[in-house]
């Protein structure tokens, strides 16, 4: 039967040992094993790789108020034409992925009722718009690091011109 004394030594021996095991791992851990990483001692890219490529739907405007645009440009790359692109509006994000949605699924009434809101809401700020709802593909991470799309394709094309 262990003393008071040596189970107060044992508690307090046993957090300096597993402090121990773990700077050993760190030190000596890529000696004794090929992985760059040791989980759950070292495991560094727990979010730096994405689960695969992602399929999205945006918005790119050709025209604003009948003047071409010298290079048609997503939504949200034109802070200073519209007030919800300069605030990142989420919402415009997820009435172009429903007006997406509603077209995949033949709905055409919905894909009307979201290009309005798409059109009177978040594109106010200008007269007239040509603009393409477009699939782009991507790589999550690449694109936040260097704005990459691999691919975009024309989904469907709309103006809008209100008198």
């Amino acid at each position: 039967m262990m003393t008071s004394f040596a189970k107060y030594k044992a508690v307090r021996l046993f957090p300096l040992l597993v402090v121990g095991f773990y700077v050993f791992i760190a030190f000596y851990g890529a000696r004794l094993d090929s992985r760059p990483e040791i989980f759950p001692f070292f495991n560094w890219s727990l979010f730096s790789s994405s689960s695969g490529d992602r399929n999205e739907y945006a918005l790119r405007v050709r025209s604003i108020d009948g003047q071409a645009l010298a290079k048609a440009q997503l939504f949200y790359d034109m802070k200073d034409t519209f007030t919800h692109a300069r605030q990142r509006d989420i919402n415009v994000s997820k009435v172009t992925q429903e007006l997406g949605s509603a077209l995949h699924q033949n709905k055409p009434q919905l894909a009307y009722e979201k290009r309005r809101m798409i059109e009177e809401r978040f594109m106010s700020d200008a007269h007239e718009v040509e603009y393409d709802l477009v699939m782009l593909h991507f790589d999550p991470i690449e694109r936040l690091e260097t704005g990459k799309i691999q691919d975009e394709r024309v989904v469907a094309s709309y103006r809008k011109a209100y008198d």
